[in-house]
């Protein structure tokens, strides 16, 4: 296995491609690159001393044509011109109509925690691995404008939000229950959601299936706490070993114990391969029994 898990380049963040994680890096050219995620491999990179937006992605390359520089400690990761211009962002904003067929979704990150949303078909099970879902199931399957009413709907009716925050879905995973505990909930809003009401007639309802992703994500290797990246700086250096990706939250083996980083944290930042110790970023505790506001 080679030293350097990662090549130089523009960090992209974390992206899921079936059931394995794997860290976008980009090139000089906006050609991304993958290195898979693997429990144990080693990563070791120093940062660069500014952080950039990550473009909009075309094809398989991605590039900001200002080159803009972005604040380095948000979850932002793009500049106001490439957000306005982003395809994504233009569907989450109701701006557009994509014509792609689109999948319904109610997704699980803990005891009481549902979250219900839109995905493209093609995209799939990608999708709600990237957002950290425990469990999901598909509610329905149509057109972008009717699979978006039916989601407001759901919401409005306030059987689940249309967003969740970071905070509230890492106390989730520290909360867990067992498997039968789990599936029984998320059927449960799933019926409710059935029965709400307001869904356009051109849906194709699909039945209940919960897909688990707890093991995939490898719940049963997170340690009872772990020291959460908050403050990246400048020319910072990151050392350890993977031991666990859990949707876009990396969590290292290092010197200094278990420590979780979120991918959105690391992208845009330039990533260079290092021998040099790991120095400049700050942690906060994280854990079981933490005080959430939902």
């Amino acid at each position: 296995m080679s030293t350097y898990s990662v090549p130089a380049g523009l960090c992209g963040g974390i992206r899921w491609r079936g059931a394995n994680a794997t860290l976008t890096v980009a090139d000089e050219s906006g050609y991304e690159h993958e290195s898979a995620l693997e429990e144990g491999r080693p990563l070791r990179v120093r940062l660069g001393s500014s952080r950039f937006c990550v473009g909009v992605r075309q094809d398989d390359r991605r590039r900001c044509p200002h080159g803009n520089h972005i604040s380095r400690n948000t979850s932002e990761t793009q500049c106001r011109s490439c957000a306005a211009t982003d395809p994504g962002r233009a569907i989450a904003r109701d701006a557009v109509v994509d014509p792609r067929p689109f999948h319904l979704y109610l997704a699980w990150f803990g005891p009481g925690l549902l979250k219900v949303g839109i995905t493209t078909v093609g995209r799939g099970h990608n999708r709600l691995a990237e957002q950290g879902a425990l469990a999901f199931t598909w509610l329905a399957q149509g057109p972008h404008e009717v699979i978006r009413e039916a989601e407001r709907a759901i919401a409005a009716a306030r059987l689940a939000p249309e967003r969740r925050k970071r905070t509230t879905k890492l106390a989730g995973l520290w909360d867990l229950p067992p498997a039968a505990r789990r599936r029984a909930e998320l059927e449960a809003a799933y019926q409710q959601a059935v029965r709400c009401g307001g869904w356009p007639s051109a849906l194709e309802p699909l039945p209940f299936h919960e897909v688990e992703h707890t093991e995939m994500f490898g719940l049963d290797r997170l340690p009872s706490t772990v020291a959460d990246i908050t403050t990246l700086t400048p020319t910072c250096v990151l050392a350890g070993s993977v031991r666990t990706v859990v949707g876009t939250e990396l969590v290292l083996d290092t010197d200094d114990g278990p420590t979780m980083l979120s991918g959105r944290l690391l992208a845009g930042w330039p990533l260079q391969p290092t021998d040099a110790a790991p120095v400049g970023y700050r942690t906060t505790p994280r854990g079981p029994g933490e005080h959430v506001l939902f």
